[in-house]
């Protein structure tokens, strides 16, 4: 099964997992998706590579990320994946202060 399918029914699950079941309301589910190059501009240190001493030597496959949101009834869940092995604890905080005030599971 390639990637972009897998990826639509792992949110497809979690959309029907994590959004109660709404009975007898007018509200219309709204789906929004996106796919975002992400690939480093410049020589970077590989992941998994402890070994290799020196930067990246150009680009074999570009790196992505794809975000999926469900909307309905003014309720919001988002899925994010990337091609990260890891996020830095930079980069989560700001997934943590853009996700203040909103409810999480």
């Amino acid at each position: 099964m390639n990637t972009k399918k897998t990826f639509l029914i792992i949110a497809a699950f979690f959309l029907f997992a994590l959004l109660p079941a709404q009975t007898g309301t007018s509200g219309s589910l709204r789906v929004g998706i996106a796919k975002m190059d992400i690939t480093p501009d410049i020589p970077v240190m590989l992941y998994g590579y402890a070994q290799r001493k020196t930067p990246s030597e150009g680009v074999h496959d570009p790196l992505t990320l794809r975000a999926v949101v469900f909307e309905e009834n003014g309720k919001k869940v988002v899925l994010v994946s990337s091609d990260l092995g890891s996020y830095g604890a930079d980069v989560f905080k700001v997934f943590l202060q853009s996700n203040e005030g909103h409810e999480t599971c």
